[in-house]
């Protein structure tokens, strides 16, 4: 079921790429692919492709997330991927790593991302995302890095975050968000980083 997923999505995407992933995924037997990693029980627990440029070009839409029901480390940075993050993301539920930086993604972070209750580390940042942060956000409990920066997001920092008490770095420059800093900040005693430059935060 997993590798007819991949090849699914391979199959979705521009030419140059499939070519190229079929030089990656060579043999039957996925957990020997470039870029996958598979447990003991040979189920995939890692798809890691990332820094291939202009060479993986396409969407996530045809990758269907169910099919990797223990995955926990997904990262496809820097590949010229576009369009939105699927809301089927949701369904990932041990992911711990998701890191989908330095592509063209566009349009909102879907709330499903917010039922990802293992994941410690988001990493979006150098995208097209706009649209407000997920004000359920604060239901990632165990996440302790989130970079979202170089976006077009708007709206206010949701107060959620102050549930997020292993927050350790929170990267929000260069973004379109405006209110204030929602109070809740102060009761993140592990949170060494908050970057709001370059928004339309209110400081006073």
């Amino acid at each position: 079921m997993e590798a007819e997923a991949l090849l699914k999505w391979k199959a979705s995407l521009h030419n140059t790429t499939q070519t190229f992933l079929t030089s990656l995924w060579d043999g039957s037997n996925h957990c020997n692919w470039i870029g996958v990693t598979c447990d003991g029980t040979g189920s995939l627990t890692n798809l890691s492709l990332a820094d291939y440029g202009l060479r993986l070009g396409g969407t996530l839409d045809n990758l269907n997330f169910l099919s990797f029901p223990n995955l926990i480390w997904l990262q496809l940075r820097n590949n010229s991927l576009y369009g939105p993050i699927p809301s089927h993301i949701g369904n990932l539920s041990k992911l711990i790593f998701l890191d989908l930086a330095f592509n063209s993604f566009s349009e909102n972070i879907p709330s499903e991302i917010c039922l990802l209750k293992s994941l410690e580390l988001i990493s979006l940042e150098s995208n097209e995302i706009s649209g407000p942060i997920p004000r359920d956000i604060g239901s990632l409990s165990s996440v302790s890095n989130i970079y979202l920066y170089d976006n077009y997001l708007s709206g206010p920092i949701p107060s959620s975050i102050g549930r997020l008490h292993n927050l350790f770095r929170f990267d929000l420059h260069n973004n379109q968000l405006n209110g204030s800093i929602p109070k809740q900040v102060g009761i993140l005693r592990s949170l060494y980083l908050l970057d709001i430059f370059g928004n339309l935060i209110n400081l006073v």
